[in-house]
């Protein structure tokens, strides 16, 4: 089960951005995998679970996020999500 938050943490134009989605249950490995049709420079790790980069615009970005275990290869548990990234002082 994906424990974030469905709207992940503001990032900065222009800076790098580093957010790990977090998870309770289900038996490792994790395989992670998202989704978008317009999202930014900010990619996920499917191993991690982990979302880096930098972004050069603005705005909110959503997609849907989806995690699956080793022991039910076949079942997704999925999130909505949005990215927020603004200008920072």
């Amino acid at each position: 089960m994906i424990t974030s938050p469905a709207i992940f943490p503001n990032a900065c134009a222009g800076r790098p951005y580093t957010f790990t989605v977090q998870t309770s249950g289900g038996v490792p490995p994790l395989q992670f995998s998202f989704s978008s049709n317009a999202w930014i420079a900010i990619n996920l790790d499917p191993a991690t679970g982990t979302f880096s980069g930098t972004s050069a615009g603005v705005g909110t970005f959503t997609g849907t996020l989806g995690v699956l275990d080793s022991a039910q290869p076949i079942s997704t548990q999925g999130q909505n999500v949005s990215l927020t990234v603004v200008n920072c002082p």
